[in-house]
């Protein structure tokens, strides 16, 4: 059994890098334990080596990650469906090969690695120190044992210390980076094809009863809290005698009350916060805190806060930081949504969400058919498609065409030629193909000013290559056979 005693009862905690969204992962991939130590099952969809994968693995990782698209609000075909199952099928094998290789180069972890990486997911913290009640209420929320979560932490950093290794024998050349930094500042042009959601909305009829349901679903994504935008004066008492104002409680207090009455007679309130006030943040600014919602602050600061009316001047008050005078500059009431009053906010989603589906679907019919980057016109031209053509772009420069936080960073790391995957847009979806290139001369300043960047830049394209390589690598050594006929 892993769970161990130190964890239980030892809080001390250690830096320890963890990807955001691990726990996620973690509860949507979930299932992968009983694969791993499995013996001989009879409803097996994989093997890989001598090692099983049955339905029943897979489809407790579809159950989890069906219920995160539940709770999205998201609706899949059945093709997309079976898809997704094969991508879910793909990950848990390629997590098993890991392992199989990890435990070959004897690649381990111990009980207290994987206490402190666990104590360092922000999920089980609570002011950011580890809450062994959340941590057991979370994982009995979702289903697991304690046990079993702690199983799958290890592997996950035996998987990472992995991919860690991989990463250290990425290597390159002075030349490999000239080279990257000048493909890195080219002038490019791209052909795409673009399937923006818009154009299918016609084709999408929305009821009262499925806006309800999203509405249900999504209530909390139109609520809109009670704030204040207020500025403050603090006074700190202080009589040490090193303290450079030397006020007794007495003296701040009357220091602090003098403030409020020059502040309520029409004097700047951002003069006398820049003269007055001993808060290093807010004094510079004329004591400017910008919007509050409720928990922001102190009890106390947040009751007077919200009690002003618009360009009040509060009594002074106390907390625990000193003596405070508070002005509000403005008010927001805040909103409160019901299916009525959000019913066009809703409907406007909710058409996007839809169209977004049919786009995605018509781009991955369009991708299906795509060979090689020569048939990218001629398929576009099969279905009626437009291939447009972007104006001329440097990675600096904001492309006028395509709208996608993703776009540039995979262009300027693709050859001439080269086609893309299918990237997400803002309202839609993209394919291009790098079109026409226009190399620029080598300038040993700006390299220099840019080394960093270019280093870390090649670094990962040449993991990406590396770690894909190593797993087809993995693929073609141990034997993986899939029956697709049970997915």
């Amino acid at each position: 059994m892993l769970m161990m005693n130190w964890f239980r009862y030892n809080t001390k905690t250690i830096l320890w890098i963890v990807i955001s969204a691990f726990l996620v992962t973690i509860f949507a991939l979930w299932g992968m334990q009983g694969a791993v130590n499995s013996g001989v099952n009879r409803d097996t969809i994989a093997v890989v080596g001598k090692q099983e994968i049955s339905y029943s693995t897979l489809a407790d990782a579809w159950q989890n990650k069906q219920e995160s698209m539940v709770e999205a609000g998201e609706k899949i075909s059945e093709e997309e469906e079976k898809q997704l199952k094969k991508e879910t099928l793909d990950e848990i094998i390629e997590k098993m090969l890991l392992l199989q290789y990890a435990q070959k180069v004897n690649i381990s972890t111990n009980d207290e690695e994987v206490a402190q990486s666990i104590m360092n997911i922000q999920a089980f913290q609570t002011d950011k120190q580890f809450d062994s009640k959340k941590y057991f209420q979370i994982l009995q929320n979702n289903g697991i044992t304690v046990d079993q979560f702690e199983s799958q932490q290890k592997q996950y950093l035996i998987v990472t210390k992995l991919k860690n290794f991989i990463l250290s024998q990425v290597k390159f050349t002075k030349d490999e980076e000239e080279n990257y930094f000048l493909k890195r500042h080219r002038r490019l042009k791209v052909k795409y094809v673009y399937f923006n959601y818009k154009d299918y909305l016609k084709d999408i009829k929305l009821t009262d009863d499925l806006m309800k349901d999203y509405y249900a679903m999504h209530r909390k994504d139109f609520e809109k809290p009670e704030r204040v935008k207020v500025s403050h004066i603090l006074i700190i008492p202080d009589a040490s005698p090193s303290s450079p104002t030397g006020l007794t409680e007495e003296a701040a207090l009357k220091l602090a009350q003098d403030i409020e009455k020059k502040a309520k007679a029409g004097e700047s309130f951002e003069a006398l916060a820049k003269k007055y006030s001993r808060d290093p943040g807010s004094a510079s600014k004329g004591g400017e805190l910008g919007w509050l919602t409720k928990g922001m602050t102190v009890p106390e600061f947040e009751k007077a806060a919200f009690s002003l009316k618009k360009g009040g001047v509060s009594d002074v008050l106390k907390t625990k930081f000193g003596f405070h005078v508070i002005k509000c500059l403005d008010k927001d009431a805040g909103f409160e949504p019901t299916f009525e009053n959000t019913k066009a906010k809703v409907q406007e989603e909710l058409l996007k969400q839809e169209g977004m589906k049919i786009a995605q679907a018509k781009i991955n019919s369009f991708k299906k058919d795509l060979n090689t980057p020569d048939d990218f016109e001629k398929i576009a031209a099969k279905n009626n498609i437009s291939v447009l053509t972007s104006s001329w772009m440097t990675i600096d420069s904001k492309s006028k065409e395509i709208d996608s936080d993703d776009f540039k960073d995979i262009a300027f790391d693709m050859n001439l030629n080269d086609l893309s995957d299918i990237i997400n847009g803002k309202n839609g979806y993209y394919i291009f193909k790098v079109s026409e290139e226009n190399y620029t001369p080598y300038d040993e300043k700006v390299f220099v000013k840019d080394a960093d960047d270019i280093e870390a830049g090649l670094k990962q394209l040449k993991y990406k290559q590396l770690y894909k390589d190593f797993i087809a690598f993995l693929k073609k050594q141990t034997k993986v056979e899939i029956f697709e006929k049970n997915l």
